[in-house]
């Protein structure tokens, strides 16, 4: 009986900690779409937190909370500063940290 009692508690818990993260994302992340230039979508989100254009294509912006990080990452057309594709990921730890 107390299992029981134990996991009515702690699973709700548990749940509403994995969503969290997605609640609190920053709402202009949802305003970057494939198609955009580069020089909107900075002007949208600010500089990003890891500037990879040059070298991989891509930026980054992240907005960390207590266990990890909700990352958002922006990838460019091959060659360009064209939005191809957007990614919005939570990461629990501190390996948002790494962005290579």
């Amino acid at each position: 009986m107390r299992v029981v009692r134990y996991l009515v508690i702690v699973v709700p818990c548990l749940m509403l900690a994995a969503a969290l993260p997605q609640v609190f994302l920053p709402k202009r992340w949802q305003e970057i779409r494939p198609g955009q230039h580069r020089q909107s979508v900075i002007a949208v989100l600010g500089v990003p937190d890891a500037d990879y254009f040059n070298a991989k294509q891509f930026d980054g912006w992240l907005n960390p909370f207590y266990l990890g990080a909700s990352t958002m990452t922006v990838r460019y057309a091959p060659k360009s500063d064209v939005v191809e594709a957007v990614q919005i990921r939570t990461q629990w730890g501190l390996s948002y940290r790494d962005w290579s």
